[in-house]
């Protein structure tokens, strides 16, 4: 009879503890445009012409592409009390629970202003009808307008807070403050996420020289989702089968 011992090498104990890792998901535009068919304008739909958020403004925001850039237009006053929020969905969602749970994101994007007025972005997660953000990247008023890498790596779900997408709710309020308690579901059963990005302006970030508008022009987008690892018990009885099947052709 054929017997063989199994030798614990380190790579299989790492495989014991760790578990296998998966293939990261990559979603990205190297130039997001409305017209490309990748996006969609994330606004509230009882209010299309406001964005996801705004107060203290009757105005409507405008989206279009110019000299190469997807750009969000914000029309703002000198007065206090202006917020406005537009956001945008990539195409392709994932997830948790069929994909696999996720265990972090990462995130970048080359963007600039369009005026002297400083404008925010942060990483858009949409899911059960909610929206999340993480933390607000700020390119600041003045006059530089240079394109800049904007980003982070790393995101947990405990990175991304809850924010208020309903525009004229000054109840709540609708400013764009985020809940950094209420989070998005990346387990294993989690539903459905959509990404993409969130375009920010307030009053705070207004120019005196500038015009009647603050513009978020963004050139390029990406996010890798980074999934747990498989669990290592799935291969080792994988592994074990195979070995056993292998012991049995050597017995006949």
């Amino acid at each position: 009879m054929w017997r063989r011992m199994i030798r614990v090498t380190p790579a299989l104990l790492t495989l014991l503890v760790v578990g296998v890792a998966r293939a990261d998901v990559i979603l990205s535009d190297p130039n997001p445009q409305t017209s490309n068919g990748n996006w969609t304008a994330v606004i509230d739909p009882s209010y299309p012409s406001a964005g996801l958020y705004v107060l203290g403004t009757g105005n409507s925001y405008s989206r279009y592409d110019a000299s190469g850039y997807l750009i969000h237009g914000f029309n703002h006053s000198e007065t206090a009390g202006v917020y406005w929020g537009v956001g945008e969905k990539f195409i392709t969602t994932y997830t948790p629970s069929g994909d696999g749970a996720i265990a972090s994101v990462d995130y970048s994007m080359m963007a600039r202003k369009g005026s002297y007025d400083g404008v925010r972005a942060a990483l858009l997660i949409i899911q059960d009808g909610k929206y999340y953000r993480s933390a607000f990247h700020t390119l600041a008023q003045g006059t530089d307008s240079s394109l800049t890498a904007i980003g982070d790596t790393g995101l947990t779900a405990s990175d991304f807070g809850e924010f208020v997408g309903k525009a004229y709710d000054y109840g709540t309020p609708a400013d764009g403050s985020a809940n950094f308690s209420s989070n998005p579901d990346f387990s294993a059963s989690g539903s459905t996420i959509a990404l993409g990005w969130l375009g920010h302006y307030d009053i705070s970030l207004n120019d005196a020289s500038a015009s009647a508008s603050a513009y978020l022009m963004t050139d390029s987008w990406s996010a890798t989702i980074h999934q747990v690892p498989e669990p290592a018990a799935i291969w080792i009885g994988a592994m074990m089968a195979t070995l056993a099947l292998c012991r049995r052709g050597k017995t006949a």
